[in-house]
């Protein structure tokens, strides 16, 4: 007897970040499932050579709905050999927006295989899509002691604005994406390496976000007056991308990449470094001994009596 088809396919989507969202560019997961009339799975929809006969088909993937024209889908094959028992997985999809200052949308997955079965648009899938960036605050603190620098993932927002992403609570990034370079004393000459370069999770702490704002902590190994440099690398390479100019006897060292490319955005990049794009890494200068900026401190004060 057969072949034998399913009724329907259905699909459903596993977020990039969490169960609320995905950034546009980060991947994130699909199941397809081979439904009878009943929604019941058919388990024999297998593609598995452990499987005689095999009643799977090769199943393709694509965006629909009026979020498809923000941008595109990648990495949508899905051969007939990845379902096992009525189910298939993959979790190397993305959608890019064309343009990064994009709103919030949602785009439909919907599949369909060789045989021309698809799945209905009750039992599509739906990825909600926001273009994230990650934002670092230049901070000031005392000589001695270690020194909280803000971070904070935001999106672009439908009134055209970047704000605080309060659902992000899934980005980690690790201690040894952050670069440190020029480091200077009070009056701007090169001073050795007050924290280790090499980014020491003794000196330099990881990041992990909790209601879309986290910590980048830095400690110095000695008491001092200064500043320095830093980038955080959300690429795959050794190197950031920043727009940070290294200069006298600094070097920008090697780091190992964060992987989270949708959260590079501008970052000073259109005019100031090569490139116009939202390809650019995240930067900003930590102050050590000096609790506010100049034109902010008081020299003297007293009560009036």
């Amino acid at each position: 007897l057969g072949p034998f088809k399913p009724d329907h396919l259905k699909v459903d989507i596993t977020q990039g970040c969490g169960s609320t969202f995905t950034y546009a560019g980060q991947p994130f997961g699909i199941t397809v499932s081979a439904l009878n009339a009943l929604n019941a799975v058919t388990q024999n929809y297998d593609g598995s050579t452990f499987t005689s006969p095999n009643y799977a088909k090769a199943i393709t993937l694509t965006a629909t709905g009026s979020g498809t024209s923000a941008g595109s889908l990648s990495n949508v094959s899905f051969a007939a050999s990845a379902i096992r028992n009525g189910q298939g997985s993959i979790t190397t999809p993305t959608f890019a927006f064309t343009n990064k200052l994009t709103a919030p949308t949602s785009v439909v997955v919907h599949a369909v295989d060789g045989d021309g079965i698809a799945s209905i648009a009750a039992q599509d899938g739906v990825v909600a899509l926001r273009s994230g960036r990650l934002r670092v605050s230049n901070a000031y603190g005392a000589s001695r002691t270690a020194l909280a620098v803000p971070v904070q993932a935001q999106y672009w927002h439908a009134n055209k604005l970047w704000v605080l992403n309060s659902v992000d609570s899934c980005t980690v990034i690790p201690y040894k994406a952050v670069s440190l370079t020029n480091f200077r004393d009070q009056k701007g000459a090169y001073m050795a390496g007050f924290i280790p370069t090499s980014a020491n999770s003794a000196y330099v702490s990881g990041i992990t976000l909790t209601g879309g704002n986290g910590t980048l902590t830095l400690t110095p190994n000695a008491a001092v007056t200064g500043t320095v440099d830093f980038a955080i690398n959300l690429g795959s390479g050794t190197s950031d991308s920043s727009c940070l100019t290294v200069t006298g006897s600094d070097s920008r060292p090697a780091t190992v990449g964060a992987a989270l490319p949708w959260l590079q955005a501008q970052n000073g990049g259109a005019g100031v470094c090569a490139g116009s794009g939202f390809d650019r890494d995240p930067s900003g200068r930590a102050t050590f001994g000096v609790f506010q900026p100049e034109t902010r401190r008081a020299v003297f004060s007293r009560e009036m009596y």
